[in-house]
């Protein structure tokens, strides 16, 4: 199940319809994407095994396919469990409900899990859980960032490593200054919250030079393109020094 705020619709409608699968409901202030028929779901675990996750999700992802199977093996033949079998499976089936999603407490992703970051994936995810910031005293910097939890640093780490190696050329003022940085905080902010990580860059040759080219050669699909125009109108006016008029003011 997939929830989104009801303006992203058509989003939803569009991996429906890409995927084939599922149905979408929107409600007052959010929309869902659905997936409960059980042969439906045997497609997308075969989706999910060829395209692996790359975040801890894959281990819900795991823990869901097994439960899946358990349950498939049950009702193909229900009269072979005897009632002390369907007891151990019932426990076995609440037991991997409980590994998941927030009441997971093991983390750790399988040795042979490989994180493999592609243009669209990267561009999901920003879709999904990345920011584009204009600091509006000084220089009017922007910033580009994605943040997690520090149980993905992994995955950032993969994105960042993804980022620098993006084609594209810029001038380095200081040869120690890292254009896309690694930032992991070393403590939680309070006792119901997690610490976090982040890409980030705020370096403008970079922006200008390789994220901007690169972000404008892919199809976006959610609202967040429109923050990413509203950034990048920002830029434009920067460049031309327009910033620093009444008007460009009033813009930013």
């Amino acid at each position: 199940m997939l929830y989104l705020h009801k303006d992203e619709a058509p989003l939803l409608n569009y991996i429906k319809n890409r995927l084939n699968l599922g149905k979408v409901y929107v409600y007052d202030h959010f929309g869902s994407f659905t997936i409960s028929d059980l042969n439906e779901l045997l497609q997308l675990i075969k989706i999910f095994e060829v395209h692996t996750l790359n975040t801890i999700k894959y281990l819900n992802f795991l823990a869901f396919k097994k439960a899946l199977e358990l349950y498939c093996n049950y009702r193909s033949n229900p009269s072979a469990y005897a009632p002390e079998d369907k007891e151990q499976l019932f426990n076995k089936l609440t037991n991997l409900k409980i590994s998941m999603n927030k009441k997971r407490t093991d983390f750790d992703l399988p040795e042979n899990h490989k994180i493999i970051i592609t243009h669209y994936w990267l561009l999901g995810f920003i879709e999904g859980e990345g920011s584009f910031n204009v600091a509006k005293t000084g220089s009017f910097r922007l910033e580009f960032s994605i943040s997690q939890t520090i149980r993905e640093s992994l995955v950032l780490k993969a994105i960042q490593k993804f980022l620098l190696e993006l084609p594209g050329e810029f001038k380095l003022l200081n040869s120690k200054t890292n254009p896309v940085q690694l930032v992991l905080d070393s403590k939680a902010k309070n006792e119901r919250s997690n610490p976090m990580a982040r890409v980030i860059s705020h370096y403008s040759g970079y922006i200008n030079n390789v994220l901007i080219p690169f972000l404008d050669k892919l199809e976006w699909l959610s609202k967040k393109k429109f923050d990413y125009k509203d950034w990048k109108l920002v830029l434009t006016l920067k460049q031309k020094g327009w910033h620093l008029s009444d008007q460009g003011k009033e813009v930013i």
